[in-house]
C-alpha cells in the first residue's frame, strides 16, 4: 500500500530496477557498499551514500597526523592512537549496522 501511495496512486508492484544506490523488493534499503543518511528518507535522491566517504576520512585524518609527525619530529601520541581506533570502530560498526548519521 505505501508503495502505491508513493507512485501517486499508479502503482504498487515490486521494483525492478531501484535507483539511488537503493536494493531490495520495494527499493526500501541502501544497497551493498553503500550506507543510508537518517536524515533523509528512503525516497530520497540522496539517502544513500557511499562508504568510500568514511574510509577516505579515516586516511586523510591518518596523512595529517603522519605529515604532522615527521615536520614536528614528534611521534604519534597515545591520544592520537586512540582518536584514531575510536573512530575506525565506530565508522565499521556504523557501516556494519547500516545506521550512520550525516550531518553534513
Amino acid at each position: 500500500m505505501e508503495l502505491y501511495k508513493l507512485s501517486g496512486r499508479v502503482s504498487g508492484g515490486v521494483c525492478l530496477k531501484c535507483r539511488h544506490f537503493t536494493a531490495g523488493r520495494h527499493c526500501h534499503y541502501c544497497k551493498e557498499g553503500y550506507y543510508r543518511d537518517l536524515t533523509k528518507a528512503i525516497t530520497h535522491r540522496k539517502a544513500c551514500k557511499g562508504m568510500f566517504i568514511f574510509i577516505s576520512a579515516i586516511y586523510n585524518y591518518l596523512h595529517i597526523l603522519h605529515r604532522y609527525s615527521i615536520f614536528t619530529d614528534r611521534l604519534y601520541t597515545s591520544a592520537n592512537i586512540s582518536f584514531i581506533v575510536s573512530l575506525y570502530i565506530r565508522t565499521i560498526t556504523c557501516l556494519e549496522s547500516h545506521t550512520c548519521l550525516v550531518t553534513s
